[in-house]
């Protein structure tokens, strides 16, 4: 039987097993997209200064030695010490917290034209477009800074009849903004499966699953080539690392959207891109978090 379950006869009220990470206040956000996209939610507490002890409720399928397992994978890709995170394995009564969460989910602005609906709701738009998400859905509700400094840019950047590639998509707003703005073609792109089967009911959900393409990949498919555009919203270490596969698949002055992560990262990535062959023409922040937006260089 998996840890995570109660015994078939128990007759006790239900409970969860949770993983209890510390993690600091500057990758709050990032680990709770990352580790809620693939299981029932994550709960925060505030105990700790300059961290937060982050409570993450494992699915009933999964086991105690699985997660310790991959885990040190997963707080690697937000750069973080696994052991510095501690790993504790808690007892935690159910106490409808998915349900409340859920409920407590109010709509919210996303750039100057949209807004997003996470529950069943109506006449909610006020003369925006509407982006509604999965009913239940606790996780990728795009309130994270960085998903709000994109819209914003692909507000500005995307063009009519263009083809755009939506790297790391999570739940795939960004690629729904993209292709509200006109965009004939958007590949979506992750590497959790979990997110990507969020991601196709949201896409559907919102009539333009013949615009947006998902995809499982870990990294910029070698197929997709000659975009106007990419959006990348994952992290620093991404960035530096992959500046030249984005440069790759551009267009001629086609642009990189990029961003997920901190303003004291950005000279870096900046250069990066630079000598990717991407002139950086923007820089935006909102908070600790920041964007840049990057446009290939033409041939002279």
């Amino acid at each position: 039987m998996p840890d995570g379950a109660p015994p078939a006869n128990d007759s006790s009220p239900r409970s969860w097993t949770a993983l209890v990470l510390v993690v600091p206040e500057a990758r709050v956000d990032d680990a709770v997209g990352l580790l809620a996209a693939q299981r029932p939610g994550v709960e925060l507490q505030d105990d700790i200064p300059g961290h937060k002890r982050l409570i993450v409720y494992l699915d009933e399928s999964e086991t105690r030695e699985g997660v310790r397992s991959e885990m040190p994978a997963l707080l690697a890709r937000l750069e973080l010490d696994p052991e510095a995170c501690g790993m504790e394995f808690v007892r935690v009564a159910d106490e409808r917290w998915v349900e409340r969460y859920v409920e407590s989910l109010k709509p919210f602005p996303l750039g100057r034209g949209f807004v997003v609906l996470p529950r069943e709701l109506a006449g909610d738009a006020e003369g925006r477009v509407p982006i509604r998400l999965e009913p239940g859905q606790a996780f990728g509700t795009g309130e994270h800074p960085t998903t709000r400094l994109c819209a914003a840019i692909l507000e500005r950047a995307v063009e009519p009849d263009s083809e755009w590639l939506d790297l790391g998509c999570g739940t795939a707003i960004l690629a729904l903004v993209a292709a509200h703005l006109g965009a004939r073609r958007v590949l979506a792109v992750d590497n959790d499966p979990e997110a990507l089967r969020v991601a196709h009911g949201i896409v559907r959900r919102n009539g333009l699953a013949d615009a947006i393409e998902l995809s499982l990949a870990e990294r910029v498919p070698e197929t997709f080539g000659e975009l106007d555009g990419v959006v990348c919203n994952i992290s620093a270490s991404f960035m530096r690392a992959h500046a030249q596969e984005l440069a790759r698949v551009l267009c001629a002055a086609g642009v990189v959207v990029a961003s997920g992560f901190l303003c004291e990262d950005i000279e870096a990535i900046a250069l990066a891109l630079d000598g990717a062959g991407l002139r950086v023409e923007r820089r935006l922040e909102d908070g600790e978090w920041a964007a840049l937006v990057a446009r290939k260089r033409t041939a002279v």
